[in-house]
Order: C-alpha cells, then structure tokens, then sequence
C-alpha cells in the first residue's frame, strides 16, 4: 500500500494537482493524504478512481490487493491455531508464510508482532520476545484509534509478567486492560475483534481466580460467553466454559459447575481443542477438577 500512495504522490505532483484538486468528486482530501503517507488503505473502486484521473494503469493494483487477501488468510489462520493452543504450530506458520521486512501497512505490521508475541509466550515461554514484540504491537500505530490489538498487547503483557513470576507488574497490565476492554465493546465492529476480546475476559477470569476471587472470576466468564453468543462464535466458548465450571465448583455451586463442564467439552469438540478434551476426560477418569493449564 506504501508503494500505491508513492505513486499517487508523484504522479499527483507531475500533474500539478493538489490532493484537493484530485480528490475532488471522488473522495475527502484527507483520504488521499492518508494513502500517500501510507496511513490506510481505501477500498479498490476509490483507488481505481484516483488512477484513472491521474491516468495511471491500474494493472499492478490487482496484485497488491491479492496480496492483502493472502494475508488476511494467513492470519485466519493463526487465530485459528492460537485458539486450538497449537501455539507452536501457530509460530511457524506465521513465520514461514509472512516475512516481516516485507509488510508495509502499518495494521499488517502490528499483527505480526501481536501473534509472534502470544505464540512465543505461550507456545516457547520465551519472556523477553513476548515483551519485545507485544512492545512492538503497541509503538505500531495504525490509522484505527481504538484498535483492538493493542488490549490484546496490554493483556498479553500481564500474562507475560504473571508467567514470568512477576505478579506485581502482571497486576498493572491486567488492570489496564480491564479498564480497555470496558471502553473496546463501544468501538468494536468486527467479529475478528469481538472474538479476540473474549479471550481478554478468559484471561481476566483466571488471573482474579488464581486470587481465589472466584465470583469476580465467574462474572468474567459470563462476559466472555455472552459475547461469544451474542455474535454467534465458538472458538473460545469451551475455554470460557470450563472456567466458569472451575470456579463455580471453587463457589460450592457443584450442580451448575457441572452443567458448564458438560457444555465446555461439546464446545471443545465443535471448535476441535484437543488439549481442553483431554483435560476434560482426565478430570473424569481421576474424579478431579484441575486448573486449565493454558491461557
């Protein structure tokens, strides 16, 4: 997209047009300083548009635009992977299909070092690149003010310090993001966010059940399970489940608690985890109820 907006630029500036004078009729001026800067990437029939008055071909447009739709892709992909706990996997996925030297928008850039951050934490425990890149997610700014993956940084820097043995520090970046995940639910308007943010209310879950804080718990994994149905999504529904089941039995709720486990394993096999199944039957065969070792 930097390489669209460049050429936009030069061939604006060859004709002697100001961006006022090229937007006009097609788009606000401001649309056409934020694609020459490389700030944000209008939709192909606007581009299309300002090539054709600045009698451009549009020919190699087409090729950036399947790469942004190979990228989109891949970071399915990865979310897909990440929910499942195949965080190894997810790594070297995103490691082999995406070099980060070649990504220009800013969005892209930011995505990259969020997924690199959470895999490596949670798939390696490597603390100092999980600080390193979710550092990197957040200095990323990107044309969207409320973007949601810098919560999704803040949370994962608490789980950093939480795992880290760091719990002072843990205890900041959580309350952080509790506050902004209060403020995303206004702002948020797309399922891939709305998913994501429902694992922010399972983390938040366990950090406050580790505390023995198991009401505070259970209210965060209604949250979570509410947005989960309310935009008809499954990919981190069995996790939250569980965990509201967990602390349910912690709260001497046995009967609903076992309602949730119930329904946490039918989750798990819709959305194909394997490691929450094979806690679940291990539970079962041991008559225990274990903490769910992943975050």
């Amino acid at each position: 997209m930097k390489r669209i907006g460049l050429r936009v630029k030069k061939s604006r500036l060859a004709n002697g047009l100001t961006q006022k004078e090229l937007a006009k009729g097609i788009c606000a001026q401001a649309t056409i300083s934020h694609l020459e800067k490389g700030n944000s990437q209008p939709s192909l029939a606007l581009i299309v548009a300002i090539y054709k008055r600045l009698g451009l071909k549009v020919d190699n447009l087409y090729e950036g635009i399947t790469t942004k739709a190979r990228y989109t892709k891949i970071y399915a992909h990865v979310r897909t992977l990440i929910s499942q706990q195949h965080y190894q996997e997810s790594l070297a996925f995103l490691t082999e299909k995406i070099k980060i030297d070649q990504l220009e928008n800013p969005s892209e850039i930011k995505q990259y070092h969020y997924y690199y951050g959470v895999n490596t934490l949670l798939g390696y425990h490597t603390y100092s690149d999980a600080f390193y890149h979710f550092s990197l997610t957040l200095l990323t700014k990107t044309t969207n003010q409320a973007d949601h993956l810098d919560l999704l940084a803040t949370n994962g820097m608490g789980v950093a310090y939480l795992l880290n043995s760091e719990p002072r520090k843990a205890h900041t970046y959580f309350k952080k993001s509790e506050q902004l995940v209060k403020q995303s639910l206004k702002t948020v308007s797309t399922l891939q966010a709305s998913s994501e943010i429902a694992k922010i209310y399972y983390t938040l879950a366990k950090y406050y059940s580790r505390d023995k804080e198991y009401t505070k718990a259970v209210e965060f994994c209604e949250k979570g399970i509410k947005l989960q149905n309310k935009h008809q999504l499954k990919d981190y529904l069995g996790i939250l489940y569980y965990e509201k089941g967990f602390n349910l039995k912690k709260l001497n709720r046995l009967s609903e608690a076992e309602d949730y486990l119930v329904n946490a394993f039918y989750a798990a096999k819709e959305s194909k985890n394997q490691c929450l199944m094979d806690v679940l039957k291990n539970n079962q065969k041991n008559d225990s109820l274990d903490d769910y070792p992943y975050w």
